[in-house]
């Protein structure tokens, strides 16, 4: 086999200068090279992969919570979301004239993909579920090291951790153990059909129980 026909001989190619990195606006599709998305929407950290120790933790700490942790990883997000000192955002407009920025709800915790279905069934889990938890009913634990890890993933200058994603991915594991989001979840919030399916987006059914 010559050279040019073994895959493994092959070149790589050469990789991006920085200068050359363009990125798509999720809504308007507008593309900007990097300086440009520096200059208009900068500040700018990159979004990196959460910590497997990170995982780890948050895991442990669910499984102590058990059928208590999804109320309580809402209320660790609220906590944050006020330590952030964000604001509810709006819900987007249902009829009337609507301007473009209206079609992505944005928020401190939604970074990442802010115009994700996972993002909007997010802020739901933060912003509608959160208050209907009661201060009694928290689990220390997960609610100490919830508000720790999620501080970092959205302020750490290493990096932004995307969340509407990386949460359905650290609760995978428990679920499936579980044999379902009712493992992690109480019956008041197994009714809301939107979290239940975003709580259950990673795991091996995606069914939600």
């Amino acid at each position: 086999m010559s050279q040019e026909t073994d895959p493994t001989k092959r070149t790589a190619p050469a990789p991006l200068q920085l200068n050359e990195v363009v990125y798509e606006h999720g809504h308007t599709r507008e593309v900007l090279p990097y300086d440009k998305v520096v200059k208009r929407y900068g500040p700018v950290r990159p979004v990196i992969g959460a910590p497997s120790g990170d995982y780890d933790r948050l895991q442990a700490a669910i499984r102590g919570a058990g059928r208590t942790a999804l109320g309580r990883i809402a209320a660790a997000l609220h906590a944050v979301e006020q330590q952030l000192q964000a604001e509810k955002p709006p819900p987007v407009p249902t009829s009337g004239p609507i301007q473009p920025e209206q079609l992505v709800r944005r928020d401190p915790l939604t970074a990442g993909r802010p115009g994700s279905w996972e993002a909007g069934d997010f802020l739901d889990l933060v912003w509608t579920v959160s208050p209907n938890v009661g201060g009694d009913e928290l689990d220390e634990e997960l609610y100490r090291v919830g508000i720790e890890v999620f501080t970092m993933w959205a302020t750490s200058p290493a990096g932004y951790v995307e969340f509407a994603e990386t949460l359905p991915s650290v609760l995978a594991d428990v679920v499936d153990e579980g044999d379902g989001v009712g493992a992690i979840a109480q019956d008041w919030l197994l009714d809301l059909d939107r979290i239940r399916v975003w709580a259950a987006s990673k795991t091996m059914n995606h069914a939600g129980y």
